[in-house]
């Protein structure tokens, strides 16, 4: 009995190793996407606020946003819980982008959510005949790009054409807690 159990515990933890590997690399594949341009709409993600000012990580995010909003005539979506997309519309408008081009989304409490909800912006945006043929880049961290990508073939139609650029991340904590978020995702975000 003692053997079986063993050999049980030493199978679980070699599947929990596999998992976690696998997504490892997942995370570490993507992390180096760029969009290339043009596109039509360009989500950015939202991240957390310090004092009521972007964090490091979302002006890393804004920084690429705004590299491709000065590049090309695409509308902007930025999508954060409450006063995160306030906060990212202000960044870009005070840096040249026309308020007209940004739309906030404030209500998603999730990467999920985030995705989601822009899409039915973009749906909104969109005319009719466009749908399944729009070209949608998305501005995360690099820790974050595996997890977006799957969430994003889940969520946007299988025609349109969906990219994601990951900025570089300062935080090693952020890795480790993506390994969770990402099984997470891929079991109940649907």
């Amino acid at each position: 009995m003692k053997v079986k159990l063993k050999r049980i515990i030493i199978l679980g933890v070699i599947v929990i190793a596999l998992i976690f590997g696998l997504i490892g690399f997942n995370i570490h594949r993507n992390k180096d996407s760029h969009i290339q341009l043009p596109i039509d709409y360009l989500i950015v993600l939202g991240a957390p606020l310090v004092e009521e000012e972007p964090g490091l990580v979302m002006l890393e995010r804004l920084g690429v946003a705004l590299e491709i909003g000065q590049a090309c005539d695409c509308q902007i979506i930025v999508t954060g819980y409450q006063d995160e997309a306030i906060v990212m519309k202000e960044y870009l408008v005070r840096r040249g982008i026309d308020q007209e081009r940004i739309y906030t989304e404030d209500e998603a409490t999730s990467t999920f959510e985030n995705l989601i909800l822009s899409r039915d912006l973009i749906d909104e945006l969109s005319d009719i005949e466009s749908i399944g043929h729009r070209r949608i880049g998305i501005v995360t961290s690099d820790f974050h790009v595996a997890r977006v990508y799957m969430i994003a073939s889940r969520v946007f139609h299988r025609d349109d054409l969906v990219q994601v650029s990951g900025v570089p991340s300062v935080s090693t904590m952020s890795y480790y807690r993506e390994y969770l978020a990402f099984i997470k995702s891929f079991l109940l975000d649907r």
